[in-house]
């Protein structure tokens, strides 16, 4: 599961997949408490609650 600093990740790579992507993120990072500190593939340190705030994905 990626989740960048900027958008959710891409899904254009070979085995990449959209609606299992969206799952995951549905299944997997919304339910973790809010509170978390979450460290992104670069290296950017995000709290999970500020995230969740800032995903488009997580409004719909």
């Amino acid at each position: 599961m990626y989740y960048f600093k900027v958008g959710i990740g891409r899904t254009d790579f070979p085995l990449g997949d959209y609606e299992t992507l969206i799952s995951s993120i549905r299944t997997k990072l919304l339910p973790l408490n809010d509170d978390l500190i979450i460290i992104a593939g670069h290296g950017f340190l995000h709290n999970h609650w500020a995230r969740k705030a800032d995903q488009s994905i997580f409004k719909s």
